[in-house]
This record gives C-alpha cells, structure tokens and sequence, in this order.
C-alpha cells in the first residue's frame, strides 16, 4: 500500500498546478482530481431488445489522502445516449425510438499495487457506486399506425461495479450497470487532473 502511495502521488505531483517550493511533505496529504470520460455502451437483456450501442460521456470527481489510500472517494455525473433498434422498428409500430440517460452516481475506487513499473506505471483497479438516474425517452411512431408520439420521463436507482486499469494519468474501466429493465455494459476511457493537492 506504501508503494502504491508513493507512485500515484509522485506522478500527481510532476503536473499538479501547485508550487511546493522547499516545504517538506506533511503526514496529511491529501487531494482533488476531475477525470473526463467517453466511452461506449452494449444494451443487456430486454434493454438490447429495445436499443442499439450507445455512448456515454461522463465528469468524475474524486477524493483521497494518506489515512484512506489507495481508496478514492467519488462522485461523477454523466449523460448516456441510445437509439432504437433495427428490430424493435421491423416488428413494431415505432418510426424512432431515443433514450437519454443522466445517471449521477456516488461511490469507491480501489488502486492496487502495480503489476508494471519499468518503463510505464500500470495498476488494476476495481470501483462500485449507487447511481440515480433520470430517464428521458423520446417515441415515435409510423405515419398511419394510430398512435400518438409522446415523450416519457423517469427515474430509476441502480449501481454499478467495474474493474480495469490505470496508465499514468488515464483510466480504462469496464462495467456492469444495473438499472431495473436498462441493463447495460460500459467501457470509458478517463484522462485524470489533479485539482488540488495539499501535502
């Protein structure tokens, strides 16, 4: 844990946008990093009956110091996007079928020690969190079928839990989102800036 500790805040250290002059580290360090996310989106069970891939973009917010490390507290807020599928249009009265998703998530990130070191810094990483999410679904429907296009709103509870790897000051997490009837696999790549740092 003291090894891991030692590399994360070395490489925090090189670019964080503080000055530290020749003031000696303290036994409470600790910091805030922002990390910007993309990725995609494979619709699971009854939601793949319904939606094609999708895409996802996200802002996380994370915590740590000395006392909690490798643990980083989080919070991240995100927007997801879905189209209808090929199927769900064949068999169906629906011309279109749009789901957004805002999920706003609140959870743990745990940094194990690296399994590389020589030439570049590689650590596994595993992360679970509760989610709210707003749902926002946009149907359409065929000329001549009767129905009446409408926009439907809601929220569900969820969670999420994941597993992956960290690369110098990037993220690769693979996850499995649970969300009663929207199941769904995720894939981001993160790029991490520190925020603050106080040592």
């Amino acid at each position: 844990m003291i090894r891991t500790l030692k590399y994360l805040f070395i490489i925090f250290f090189l670019i964080a946008p503080v000055s530290f002059g020749e003031k000696p580290p303290s036994d409470n360090v600790s910091g805030i990093f922002m990390a910007l996310g993309i990725g995609g989106r494979i619709p699971l069970g009854n939601f793949a009956n319904t939606s094609n891939l999708g895409y996802g973009l996200n802002v996380e917010f994370s915590y740590t110091d000395l006392e909690y490390l490798p643990v980083f507290v989080l919070g991240s807020v995100g927007f997801e996007q879905y189209s209808g599928s090929q199927k769900l249009y064949q068999e169906t009265y629906y011309s279109n079928l749009q789901t957004t998703i805002v999920p706003i998530n609140i959870g743990a990130k745990y940094y194990f020690p690296p399994i590389l070191e020589e030439f570049i810094l590689l650590m596994p990483i595993v992360q679970a969190s509760a989610s709210y999410n707003y749902f926002q679904e946009n149907h359409q429907f065929k000329i001549g079928s009767g129905i009446n296009d409408y926009l439907e709103k809601k929220s569900k509870f969820g969670f999420s839990v994941g597993t992956g790897l960290s690369i110098f000051l990037m993220d690769i997490i693979a996850s499995y989102n649970f969300i009663p009837d929207n199941q769904f696999l995720s894939v981001d790549l993160k790029l991490r800036i520190p925020l603050y740092i106080k040592m």
